[in-house]
């Protein structure tokens, strides 16, 4: 089965190449004007690199274009049954000592991993102890350490960026969803906020 992983913000390439002609501006132009790089302001714009909530706002108060006419999303999917594969092998296990260890056939570990059949919650809850994970990270999240930058931590973490992510993204339900995967990925995340958090993406 396919499952949704982490989202990535990236420069709506279109709109902002059509702002520039528009405006008789050269990328270098644009970079003086935002006080960024020019090779960071091109790795943007041919997304190179993921764009910051930082050279959003300024490039939306610059252009005078809507946050969501200047960022797109970009989802990453991934099969449930690749990850169990994939962290099996590193386990160096076989598919018959896998199955052995969740009390299950090595057919069963097999149709798993080519997506016949997903795992039930205990059997989840078996990997994930023998692969020594979260459940979230087999459904394909990573610790934070790993894909996340800090400052969407940081903004994962206050409600009120939250509410305007999902202002900007029109309450969409896949950024709400998104949100509360990654909220996984935040153990010191006060139950205060994030009972609030949760409200803000039902």
């Amino acid at each position: 089965m396919k499952y949704s992983g982490s989202i990535r913000i990236l420069a709506n390439t279109e709109k902002l190449l059509s702002w520039l002609k528009q405006h008789n501006l050269s990328e270098k132009d644009l970079a003086e004007k935002l006080g960024y790089d020019v090779a960071y302001l091109k790795s943007v714009l041919h997304q190179k690199e993921e764009i910051s909530v930082e050279f959003m706002k300024k490039l939306s108060n610059l252009t005078k274009l809507d946050l969501k006419d200047i960022t797109i999303t970009e989802r990453k999917h991934f099969f449930l049954g690749d990850q169990i594969k994939r962290l099996r092998v590193e386990k160096g296990l076989s598919q018959e000592e896998l199955g052995k260890a969740i009390d299950v056939s090595k057919q069963a570990i097999s149709s798993y991993e080519t997506g016949v059949r997903d795992p039930n919650p205990e059997q989840r809850h078996k990997l994930v102890e023998i692969f020594g994970i979260t459940e979230a990270e087999l459904f394909g999240g990573m610790p934070p350490d790993k894909n996340l930058d800090p400052e969407i931590l940081e903004a994962l973490q206050d409600p009120v960026a939250v509410k305007a992510l999902l202002v900007t993204f029109k309450n969409s339900q896949d950024i709400k969803n998104t949100i509360k995967s990654l909220l996984d990925c935040l153990p010191s995340l006060s139950p205060e906020k994030r009972q609030a958090i949760l409200a803000l993406c039902k």
